[in-house]
């Protein structure tokens, strides 16, 4: 499970919820998705790769990660990098999307339960691969399976969600006889349960937990202490680990993973080295698949946040590929002359949806007319022709258009400055005291309707999306300020602790099925685990608390789009686009576009063949 946050590409990126798509209900969505890719890029590597045991590749990145240790991670450049260091039990391919076995010997199956505390329930017997062992020789074991889910409740783990994934996971024993063995108990028809107990990044306990603190805790007393009549605050142990997880050193001594590639070196702003892993466990199967292979000795990830600096870095050789946000950067550098003969210019399709979000809980923006006048007054039709040059589409939820799930009846919503002023006045602003912005009484205060937009200093694609809205709100009597902040930290803390009002972000959701619950249900706002921009609706969560247990295809199909009526009618984001993946790379080396986020995958790089 990859969950992420606020990671500086053109906007504050949120990404949540990789679901499964080998369900037979959605084979319509993936093939949708599919079809195109592999028509463009069915060309791939030979079998029979030959690449040196030296080869290397520099790989551009606008930010580096706050932490390696996967549920302390909040960022996609965090997820990008620890998907190759911790691996899930199992996992999507990431070029035909197949949801294969990585530490289990095969694919998680339920059965109902018939008896016990759980019946009723969906159970997995789960089986760890023999050979699956930590990058130190130790073997992977159910003990290891069991303290990654509980260190996700650990207080210092609370910013990635992980805790609000492990919801519908009611508990897990290990069969004393058998280390490699576990049985899970998951909610009854829980549409995720599959990869809720297959696809999370494992981490080993003998190195994060060598006193076993956590073992003595059973799932439930972790997941809700109170009810259960236990005080972790007393517990003097409990206390060091969340410290320990919280001060973690992000040395290549404490970074101890299962995939083919450990942290080689970190240096704090410039770059993050991931090195092969010596006679790493997953060699001796030999299985020829893309998560089996690792081609590169070396993966640097070279820190560069101002884009037009990367393109240097590019033309220069001292980066090999680079992932590129704006589209007026990748045509301007693909125009150059010669351009073409030193680099390929790649493209891939994107599950990344851009959106300005409006804190719901904010005293002008928690009345949907508002927030419905501020969308008619976005000009998203000139963000695609003037800021994305032609490579993006629109959108007007959190699905993808053209998949079976997106509601067409939902028409985009139009620069419309009559239809912004009506709702505006329907919910009682006017300009009273003619100053130019309009005012009106909130709490027993008069209040000016002025909205600052926090964006990335670093973002010229967020600003200027933030700067049409101004200058077309302002039409309407509504100040639009900018609110430019420096670090990404910062843009993450702001938006977790609801310090903003207005934001430009972006969000990736998943490729398959699809769990609105931690990006738009009220609880995930109440319980501080999603729901940034405390959406509250009643309607909504019903629909999403339906949703996430129907078994019927068709009916799944119709409440998702109801849920996007829903999210139509209250508006409480501004829904953008949906924009290409670009990416450039030196012409010497292959370089495959991968369908998942963030459109490659760094270890089949390989050499050019000649």
């Amino acid at each position: 499970m990859n969950k992420a946050a606020g990671y500086a590409l053109p906007l504050v990126r949120l990404t949540l919820d990789k679901l499964d798509p080998m369900n037979k209900r959605h084979s319509l969505l993936i093939c949708s998705l599919l079809c195109l890719f592999f028509v463009l890029f069915s060309c791939g590597k030979s079998e029979n790769a030959s690449v040196p045991e030296s080869f290397r590749v520099t790989i551009r990145v606008q930010d580096e990660p706050l932490s390696l240790i996967p549920m302390m991670s909040s960022t996609i450049v965090g997820s990008q990098i620890i998907r190759h260091i911790y691996w899930p039990a199992a996992e999507y391919d990431p070029f035909d999307l197949t949801y294969r076995p990585l530490l289990l010997t095969d694919l998680p199956e339920s059965v109902t339960e018939t008896e016990g505390p759980w019946k009723g329930s969906q159970r997995f017997d789960l089986r760890l691969r023999e050979e699956a062992s930590w990058s130190d020789g130790e073997p992977i074991t159910a003990a290891d399976y069991a303290f990654s889910v509980k260190a996700a409740f650990l207080p210092a783990c609370a910013v990635s969600g992980f805790a609000s994934f492990f919801s519908n996971l009611q508990d897990i024993r290990i069969n004393p006889a058998d280390p490699k063995q576990i049985t899970v108990w998951v909610s009854p028809g829980y549409m995720l349960a599959k990869e809720l107990v297959s696809n999370f990044n494992l981490i080993p306990r003998h190195n994060y937990d060598p006193e076993d603190v956590l073992a003595k805790y059973s799932l439930a007393q972790l997941k809700d202490p109170q009810s259960t009549g236990v005080d972790l605050g007393q517990d003097t142990a409990y206390q060091a680990l969340d410290q320990y997880f919280q001060l973690m050193d992000m040395t290549p001594d404490n970074i101890v993973g299962s995939g083919p590639y450990t942290l080689g070196d970190w240096q704090s702003k410039q770059y993050l080295a991931l090195k092969r892993v010596d006679d790493w466990w997953g060699d001796q199967l030999k299985i020829r698949k893309p998560l089996f292979e690792a081609y590169p000795e070396e993966i640097v990830y070279q820190i560069i946040s101002d884009e037009q600096v990367a393109l240097t870095a590019l033309k220069d050789g001292s980066v090999d590929v680079a992932m590129i946000a704006r589209p007026d950067n990748y045509i301007a550098t693909q125009q150059e002359p010669g351009a073409t003969d030193k680099f390929t210019f790649g493209h891939a399709s994107n599950s990344i949806y851009m959106y300005i979000g409006m804190n719901n809980q904010h005293p002008i923006l928690r009345d949907a007319e508002v927030r419905t006048a501020l969308a008619y007054s976005m000009d998203v039709d000139r963000v695609i022709s003037t800021l994305m040059n032609g490579l993006a589409q629109r959108t007007v939820g959190p699905f993808m258009p053209g998949s079976p799930n997106y509601n067409n009846d939902l028409k985009p919503i139009p620069l419309n400055i009559e239809e912004a002023l009506k709702h505006l006045n329907a919910a009682g602003w006017t300009d009273s005291n003619r100053d130019g912005t309009v005012d009106k009484m909130i709490d027993g205060r008069r209040i000016e309707c002025v909205l600052p937009v926090m964006v990335s200093a670093n973002s010229s694609l967020g600003q200027n999306v933030a700067l049409i809205l101004q200058e077309n709100a302002a039409k309407i009597g509504i100040r639009i300020e900018l609110d430019p902040i420096a670090d990404n930290a910062t843009l993450r803390q702001r938006l977790g602790t609801g310090d903003f009002v207005m934001a430009t972000m972006s969000n990736s959701p998943s490729v398959g099925i699809y769990d609105p619950y931690q990006s738009w249900h009220s609880q995930s706002f109440k319980d501080n685990t999603g729901n940034v921009i405390g959406f509250v609706d009643p309607e909504s969560d019903a629909i999403i608390d339906s949703l996430r247990h129907e078994e019927d295809p068709q009916q799944l199909i119709d409440e998702y789009r109801q849920f996007q009526a829903e999210l139509y009618k209250e508006q409480p984001v501004i829904f953008l686009v949906i924009p290409e993946v670009l990416f450039i790379h030196r012409k010497d080396y292959e370089v495959r576009p991968s369908v998942v986020k963030p459109g490659i995958w760094e270890p089949a790089i390989i050499p050019q063949q000649q």
